[in-house]
């Protein structure tokens, strides 16, 4: 199977914790950038690189989405929180602990 070629597959160290994260959102039919973030993931990157750069532009240009994001410490942090309330994202929360199952991005 291809997905488990040696090319397509590599190992990380740290008790399976990678070195780079990986945003992304998928839709029916949109398709936001995909972009990665080096290093530890702190609420203050998460807001900086990921969500004022990445997500907002994205749902100013298309009202109506629910954000949906895990329960990371960087996304249940009170500052994310509070800036997704004042840029009038809407945004699935409290998260169920232990269920990255329901998020259909974890997936992919």
């Amino acid at each position: 199977m291809k997905r488990f070629a040696n090319n397509c597959v590599s190992e990380v160290g740290n008790r399976g914790r990678g070195r780079v994260m990986v945003w992304g959102a998928i839709s029916a039919n949109l398709k936001p950038a995909c972009i990665t973030v080096q290093g530890s993931l702190t609420a203050h990157r998460y807001i900086n690189e990921v969500l004022a750069p990445q997500l907002i532009p994205f749902l100013h240009k298309h009202p109506g989405f629910v954000f949906m994001h895990g329960n990371e410490p960087a996304h249940r942090a009170f500052i994310s929180r509070d800036f997704l309330f004042h840029n009038n994202v809407h945004f699935m929360f409290p998260w169920p602990a232990n269920s990255p199952d329901l998020n259909p991005i974890e997936h992919l």
